[in-house]
């Protein structure tokens, strides 16, 4: 599922991210690999997002968001 649709304080796993060029290369800069736990701090599927990654706390757009798929 697409990570936006994810809900407030559930943790996900990373298994893919679809962004491409920049974007792909910014999120896994920031930690957002596949195999990566996260957890939904704050946000859902209508606007941003703000996730625990790693140590790190990371707010996403729905966009980007839309882009990352967890399980």
């Amino acid at each position: 599922m697409p990570l936006n649709m994810a809900t407030r304080n559930q943790e996900v796993v990373i298994n893919d991210i679809l962004a491409q060029g920049e974007l792909r290369q910014k999120l896994l800069d920031m930690g957002f690999t596949k195999g990566a736990k996260l957890s939904i701090i704050q946000g859902g599927s209508a606007g941003s997002i703000m996730v625990k990654i790693r140590d790190s706390k990371i707010v996403l757009n729905a966009s980007t968001a839309h882009k990352i798929r967890v399980a």
